[in-house]
């Protein structure tokens, strides 16, 4: 799939999230240019994505990292429009210049987001310049890639809601500002599930959702085992589970997302 149908597949998928902030589409579209325009810039650089997926950018990484908001958008806080379709607004031949969307969502109702092991941003960065009224912070130990989010791709987006937190999660979990802080936490590609889950569960706060990007290596019914198992040290039980397909690829996605209904022993003792 070439470069320019990929973006004008991302221009229709964003116009089905029906869930976009009052910052207009057109702006939103803008961002994600730069976005793309500076990872193709210094990937080779700071080496934040696979060079294979670099003209893959706008399905395989920005749409990806947008999915929640299309299958699990209540978890993020998100009022949905009613019987209304945007997609016969917009005509595909035009989307790429000129895209009006003055439609709004509640935006008084703030939370607190982590993305560990963030890279180049992935997920974090596409969900803030959709969801503005969120903070984000982006956990990333490697120093390159942490100076690439802190002192280019940030400030050329001009994203007010986005911390980068150089640090091994490792460490920031046990840091009282970080622990059982957060209402949401990201976590795509950082490790597998077992010790995902055990490096994710200690930034939420109860109530919080912690959000897996997984494969096909690992069966539903593995993930419920492993979570179940882990109930008692780690607080979380299963709450949601979402498989999906991206454009044009044949692999089968998931999404799996933990609720933490418990305070765990080591978090009780602080």
């Amino acid at each position: 799939m070439d470069v320019l149908l990929s973006e004008r597949k991302f221009i229709v998928f964003l116009n089905s999230l029906k869930c976009l902030d009052s910052v207009g589409l057109n702006d939103i579209h803008n961002k994600f240019i730069t976005y793309q325009q500076i990872v193709h810039k210094y990937n080779l650089k700071f080496n934040m994505i696979s060079h294979n997926d670099i003209d893959k950018i706008w399905t395989r990484h920005f749409q990806d990292s947008l999915i929640p908001l299309l299958l699990f958008p209540e978890q993020f806080r998100i009022n949905s429009f009613s019987e209304k379709s945007f997609l016969n607004k917009i005509n595909l031949k035009d989307s790429l210049n000129h895209i009006n969307y003055s439609e709004t969502i509640d935006t008084k109702s703030k939370i607190n987001v982590i993305d560990l092991g963030t890279g180049a941003g992935l997920p974090g960065i596409p969900l803030s310049i959709l969801l503005n009224h969120h903070k984000f912070n982006l956990v990333e130990s490697n120093k390159k890639k942490h100076f690439f989010l802190e002192n280019v791709l940030v400030p050329i987006l001009k994203l007010k809601n986005v911390e980068a937190i150089c640090n091994r999660v490792e460490n920031l979990k046990e840091n009282r500002n970080y622990k059982d802080s957060f209402e949401i936490v990201l976590t795509r590609g950082m490790a597998k599930f077992p010790a995902a889950l055990k490096l994710s569960l200690p930034f939420l706060k109860i109530g919080g959702f912690a959000f897996f990007w997984l494969g096909s290596e690992i069966s539903v019914a593995d993930i419920r085992d492993i979570i179940e198992k882990s109930e008692k040290s780690l607080g979380g039980i299963f709450f949601k589970e979402q498989e999906y397909y991206l454009p044009n690829d044949s692999k089968s996605r998931k999404i799996v997302i933990v609720k933490k209904i418990n305070m765990t022993h080591d978090s009780l003792k602080r």
